[in-house]
């Protein structure tokens, strides 16, 4: 590409359509006369997960097509990294050969907060530092220049309101923007007649010429109504996400994970020459979690260590093979049977799935089927309990009395006692039951040789799945909408709300009858919004009890580790709602109210998803062991 004129790469298409056949090439793998490669598989690269991208138009060609003089610079910029600032800076070619966790922590860190959002109005791009300048809508511009008509403070204001709405950005100072107004643009009508033949516009463009930075044609940087932007979203100043070190998270996880490999181990003396290390079937029986993942650098720790367990076992065991082979079999075993993450950002869940790929990754074999064991939701805000979705009520009490006198059955969902049509419609036992067989069938490495184990069985197995708890999913979702109404907060008002989400519910699935789905989709629309600005649109509980049933009904993991996102409590309510701020302290802090750090919560959460003999292994900040931060969980789980 770079023997074309730059013009001409802007007229061809060529490596956006390879982009394309290498992604489908590795997810269906490719047999030929000049090449053989294996159906590696993933998610990433399924080519039905974003039909748009490979979608036609009416002649036949792509819908959606980068020209090669973009893809250029794409392509330079993920080849290259700046080490160093100012003149110390040096821009270094990166080796993906050598691309490990730390590498995709570090972006996921990069990437984490950002968004590309549909503009609804003129929006420019300012100049100022490579890779952190800012965008703003024209409209604010005229309208601080209105308000500031002295170009020293007209520079202050646009750099207030930078930082005031796009805090990650780094536009120039406010004594540079009054000077690049002033400088003469020698081609100014040239690069706007570029970007538009609209007077009126041209009109209100003209006098920022000078702070309007230039695209790689060298055209002002304006979006128009519909065009996409990237921008910040909310969770860039307050997830309370950050990367862990690979060195600190495989220390963690040593301690952790320690105790449960050998017994006797630590917990029983701290002669190691006493030790005892399990076989290789135990060690492949534990299940361990990380409730808040990222890009998973404590799985591929856990990962590693456990692996590294698996071949000391398997030589006392006389199992005997290539050290290289062993290794890798040993770590797509524990992937596969061992590891389960989570996280409430999307593209974190996929950071994680490449982390486990390469960590478990065989040339020969298609990637370690992840999607099962990776999830996408909230940990805190779930149930966690089969009885919650039986009783249809946050408070899973044997038996729960209404107002008006109402008991109503736990033995099977909509049993004596329901209202509306008092249909017996699900057995939840027999449904979570055929889950865990499911889930069990899942817990195995990818093997093409073996059908039972293909990678397409596995793709098969998990819709069915999901197909399976998808009720149960739902009727879910309505107990925490219904109760995140109220903050979780008992009384009248709380059980007025699940009265009339047992009614939904019954009216949704109803067997002998139209099934209307009105009032239930009401309750968790209205329950499960954001009642402040959010990434998100609506929240998404992780259901631990229909998500991991199989762990759950053995007791819990053996272990969670992790680093938690840390806010302080304060914070809580503006960065997720009042309503969920009282919902942790009402349902998970046992109402224990206060200003608890959020880590708090994670660390009670995690507490009650583990077995009586199980271990945590989480890092936190010292407010952990602080005022009610203390009192919330050290306190509770007996830490302090």
């Amino acid at each position: 590409m770079r023997d074309e004129g730059a013009e001409a790469l802007d007229a061809t298409h060529y490596t956006w359509h390879r982009l394309l056949a290498t992604s489908k090439a590795l997810y269906g793998g490719v047999t030929s006369e000049d090449i053989r490669l294996p159906a590696y598989g993933g998610s990433l690269f399924d080519p039905e997960r974003f039909p748009f991208l490979t979608g036609v138009d009416d002649r036949g060609a792509l819908a959606v097509a980068v020209s090669d003089r973009v893809m250029l610079e794409v392509l330079r910029a993920v080849q290259y990294a700046v080490i160093g600032t100012g003149k110390s800076a040096e821009r270094r070619r990166v080796s993906f050969r050598d691309v490990d966790v730390d590498q995709i922590g570090y972006i996921y860190e990069g990437l984490l907060g950002y968004t590309a959002k549909e503009v609804d109005e003129i929006v420019v791009g300012l100049v100022g530092k490579d890779g952190e300048e800012p965008e703003i809508p024209l409209r604010v511009l005229e309208e601080l220049t209105e308000a500031n008509p002295a170009a020293s403070k007209f520079g202050a204001a646009v750099i207030g309101w930078v930082k005031k709405n796009q805090p990650a950005a780094t536009p120039k100072s406010a004594a540079a923007i009054p000077k690049l107004l002033g400088e003469m643009v020698q081609d100014s009508e040239r690069a706007l007649l570029a970007v538009t033949r609209d007077e009126v516009l041209l009109a209100r463009l003209r006098p920022f010429l000078g702070i309007i930075r230039r695209d790689l044609r060298d055209r002002p940087v304006v979006i128009q109504p519909g065009g996409l932007a990237v921008v910040e979203t909310p969770s860039r100043a307050n997830s309370g996400a950050h990367y862990t070190p690979k060195t600190l998270a495989q220390e963690v996880v040593r301690y952790a994970l320690e105790p449960l490999v050998f017994q006797p181990g630590p917990h029983q003396t701290s002669d190691e020459s006493q030790w005892k290390l399990l076989d290789s079937n135990e060690i492949f029986d534990l299940k361990i979690a990380d409730i808040a993942c990222g890009s998973g650098a404590f799985l591929v720790a856990a990962a590693e260590y456990l692996a590294g367990m698996v071949l000391k076992a398997w030589h006392a065991e006389g199992v005997t093979g290539s050290a290289h082979e062993l290794e890798t079999k040993a770590r797509r075993q524990v992937v596969a049977q061992c590891l389960y993450g989570a996280d409430i950002n999307g593209m974190a869940v996929e950071m994680c799935k490449i982390s486990l790929w390469l960590v478990s990754l065989d040339p020969k074999l298609p990637f370690s089927f992840v999607d099962d064991k990776v999830l996408h939701g909230n940990s805190l805000l779930g149930i966690t309990d089969v009885r919650q979705l039986e009783a249809v009520h946050i408070d899973p009490s044997p038996v729960k009395t209404l107002r008006g006198g109402t008991i109503y059955s736990t033995s099977t969902l909509f049993g004596a006692g329901a209202e509306a049509q008092g249909l017996e419609m699900l057995d939840v036992q027999t449904v979570i039951q055929k889950a865990v067989k499911l889930r069990q069938h899942l817990a195995s490495e990818v093997d093409e040789k073996d059908p039972a184990r293909s990678s397409k069985t596995k793709r098969r197995l998990w819709q069915e799945y999901q197909d399976q708890v998808a009720q149960l999913s739902d009727e879910a979702d309505g107990v925490v909408a219904a109760g995140l109404a109220e903050g979780g907060k008992p009384g009248r008002k709380l059980d007025e709300r699940y009265e009339n989400l047992r009614i939904a519910v019954d009216r949704a699935f109803a067997q002998n009858g139209p099934n209307d789905r009105t009032m239930l989709d009401g309750i968790i629309d209205h329950g499960l919004t954001p009642t402040v600005e959010t990434d998100y649109d609506r929240w998404k509980p992780l259901h631990w009890a229909l998500a991991v049933p199989d762990v759950m009904e053995r007791g819990g993991f053996d272990a969670v580790i992790g680093n938690p996102p840390f806010l302080g409590g304060s914070k809580i309510s503006g960065a997720m709602g009042t309503n969920v701020r009282d919902w942790f302290s009402s349902l998970i802090a046992g109402e224990r109210k206060g200003n608890a750090d959020l880590v708090a919560y994670f660390f009670l959460r995690a507490s009650r998803l583990i077995g009586d003999s199980g271990t945590l292994g989480l890092i936190a900040t010292n407010s952990i062991a602080q005022g009610r931060s203390r009192e919330v969980a050290l306190d509770e789980i007996g830490l302090s």
